[in-house]
């Protein structure tokens, strides 16, 4: 992947965390519109709150952070968006994560069934864990029902040094009275340094969840 540039603040802050955001009403509007440039002078189409977890430390970046010489994996034949390009660069371009599996949970044994399906018309290495079926245990893309990924946890199976990504889908889940702490225990518990993919449209209080998981798993999240 191609370096991403951040769209970096002019004047960032003496601890290296984003200051915080201006009234642009207050702001001239030649002012306004140079604020609206990055540093390249193109416009700045997307923005991102970040949670920080306490005591945070910015890693230090270097010239070959960005590069990632392997193709990947998916191409598509359209562009990103700019909010989409943006968060790949911040996810992809680090390498802080050194698992080689990706686990992708979900809430139903239908939604783990039709996600396996379709992943495996597009990838070769695809297995599925839903507790009554189980097909490649040992592939590098695992699917599971969140129980699933808990009971692992709790066994500290082999698998979970391996792991480099969790993506948590549906995860407004995480609200329901009987089965949310499920999904608490499973972000709670998960192997240090790996990296979070929370996906779901109806979670209301989006910033409030980052800051807990930025708290309570120690992770950046934006």
């Amino acid at each position: 992947m191609s370096a991403v540039k951040r769209k970096s603040p002019s004047n960032p802050t003496a601890d290296g965390l984003p200051p915080k955001k201006s009234n642009m009403d207050d702001v001239p509007p030649s002012a306004a519109s140079v604020a609206a440039l990055n540093v390249d002078g193109e416009p700045i189409t997307c923005l991102h709150d970040v949670s920080y977890p306490e005591g945070y430390v910015a890693p230090k970046t270097s010239a070959t952070v960005h590069e990632n010489p392997k193709p990947p994996a998916k191409e598509f034949a359209f562009s990103l968006d700019p909010f989409q390009s943006e968060e790949f660069g911040s996810h992809f371009g680090r390498e802080d994560c050194r698992g080689t599996r990706v686990i992708y949970t979900s809430p139903i044994k239908a939604l783990s069934n039709q996600k396996y399906r379709e992943f495996k018309e597009e990838f070769f290495e695809v297995g599925l864990m839903t507790g009554d079926v189980t097909i490649e245990p040992n592939a590098s893309c695992l699917v599971m029902r969140m129980e699933i990924w808990r009971s692992m946890q709790y066994k500290g199976t082999e698998i979970l040094r391996e792991v480099a990504w969790i993506i948590f889908d549906e995860v407004h889940y995480m609200r329901d009275h009987e089965r949310g702490v499920v999904w608490e225990e499973s972000i709670v518990m998960s192997p240090k340094n790996v990296r979070f993919v929370f996906l779901s449209a109806t979670v209301p209080n989006a910033k409030e969840f980052a800051d807990w998981v930025a708290k309570h798993a120690r992770a950046l999240l934006r």
